[in-house]
């Protein structure tokens, strides 16, 4: 189920996103839309350097972190911080990962197909269920994987 203020924090970021070429919720949030059963704690979205950049722009009034290139030891992309209606969003521009510490960095290899996700009167950009999984699977974060595995079964 996805709280009250999520789905505040979601039409913000609809309305101001309007010219952002690519971008698209990925994560929690966009489970618990698809009916998951799952407690979103952020949002987590998914772009490219340019829309990163671009968001970082469009929630100025709403930064924590800028956009800006980091790096950790599994992640790294064009990524910001920001507090829309009392949620953590996360913007992450060509984001690569490495299964563990060590491993050489992935590739960004373009972007996932988004689909249109309809929830009380706005269309939102997401990846599908799916492409969740195989998501979860790769980052070794099981538990939400064998979640989405049931929902797909129950569709």
């Amino acid at each position: 189920m996805l709280p009250e203020t999520h789905l505040e924090a979601l039409r913000i970021l609809v309305k101001r996103h309007s010219r952002v070429k690519f971008w698209l919720v990925v994560g929690s949030t966009n489970l618990a839309m698809q009916g998951v059963d799952v407690a979103p704690k952020d949002i987590d979205i998914l772009t490219d350097k340019e829309g990163a950049y671009a968001i970082g722009e469009f929630l100025l009034d709403f930064v924590v972190l800028p956009v800006e290139f980091r790096e950790n030891e599994r992640f790294k992309s064009y990524f910001g911080r920001f507090v829309v209606n009392d949620v953590e969003v996360e913007v992450m521009g060509d984001r690569v990962s490495k299964d563990l510490p060590g491993d050489t960095w992935g590739e960004t290899r373009g972007y996932p197909a988004k689909i249109l996700f309809e929830i009380d009167g706005i269309s939102i950009p997401v990846l599908s269920l799916e492409q969740e999984y195989k998501a979860y699977m790769h980052l070794k974060r099981f538990e939400k994987a064998s979640k989405i595995l049931e929902r797909l079964h129950d569709q």
